[in-house]
């Protein structure tokens, strides 16, 4: 049994990822052409398989995307497909309509993108997505996508803290787990039953580094139809109140604070659901 709790979601989502055609770029493995049509933000690719036969880079490519609202942006995580565990994060990347890449994982297996967010609307079509693993020899050659680089606009900065909040994650019961790079520490675990105001426990973030503060949402459900929930972040005050660091919106993914830069201890709390009055989260995840 594969434990992965977004993939019975995304089949029954009426969204397809179909493969269109078939594309080799020097030196590279394999890639393939196709289409996203009606997205939503947990739905998952096609899977493919990396042999790790040679030094070819793994990115999307996105031409002509559109959204329900205005399309800015998608983010976009790269996975492995593992049995008999949750598969591992490789990383998280926004693409503003062109290419995105996670280098060489250098680890042979079976991958998959997930949709993360969208800056805007709520549903997603991409009329040409390509997937191709690239030999690092054929940067800037016009291999696919590699051409459209340059709307890549995030910064390393950024993606490092993405990436490292991303693969941190919270145990609200404690549990902790392996350090991200660049992250303080990270914990895993799961919400059930939660109504509102419940907290979750509380984490010490001594502000040793810079890296964002951010609680990743898989598997979320109401005792409705689940839409997002409202999460706040506090720092914890002996003998005050407890200050505010904002509120942010969880659609089932990623939010984050960016770095509070304040030491103390920290903990979230459910503030609101779009719908139902209970929350069921099968995986959280807090980095900081």
């Amino acid at each position: 049994m594969k434990v992965n709790f977004q993939r019975a979601a995304s089949v029954m989502a009426g969204v397809t990822l179909l493969c269109v055609a078939a594309v080799t770029p020097a030196h590279a493995e394999g890639s393939f052409n196709t289409y996203i049509s009606n997205w939503y933000v947990s739905n998952e690719s096609r899977h493919w398989t990396d042999s790790n036969a040679d030094g070819a880079w793994t990115g999307v490519y996105f031409e002509g995307c559109s959204t329900n609202g205005a399309f800015n942006q998608a983010g976009l995580m790269l996975r492995k497909a593992v049995d008999w565990q949750p598969d591992p994060s490789k990383g998280s990347r926004t693409n503003y309509c062109g290419w995105v890449d996670w280098k060489d994982p250098d680890d042979a297996g079976e991958y998959y993108f997930v949709l993360e967010s969208l800056s805007s609307g709520s549903r997603l079509w991409v009329n040409k997505v390509t997937v191709p693993p690239l030999a690092p020899s054929d940067a800037g050659t016009g291999s696919p996508g590699r051409a459209a680089r340059s709307s890549w606009k995030e910064s390393n900065a950024v993606l490092r803290h993405r990436f490292a909040g991303l693969l941190a994650g919270t145990l609200l019961i404690s549990v902790a787990g392996a350090l991200p790079a660049h992250a303080e520490s990270e914990r895993t675990s799961y919400i059930n039953g939660w109504v509102l105001h419940k907290e979750s426990s509380r984490w010490n973030d001594r502000n040793s580094d810079s890296a964002w503060t951010g609680v990743y949402f898989e598997g979320c459900s109401t005792d409705a139809d689940f839409s997002y929930a409202g999460l706040h972040l506090y720092k914890e005050v002996s003998w005050s109140p407890d200050i505010s660091k904002g509120s942010r919106t969880n659609y089932c993914g990623w939010v984050d604070w960016k770095d509070p830069d304040d030491a103390g201890q920290y903990y979230f709390a459910l503030k609101s659901l779009a719908n139902g009055e209970a929350l069921w989260v099968n995986q959280v995840r807090i980095g900081w």
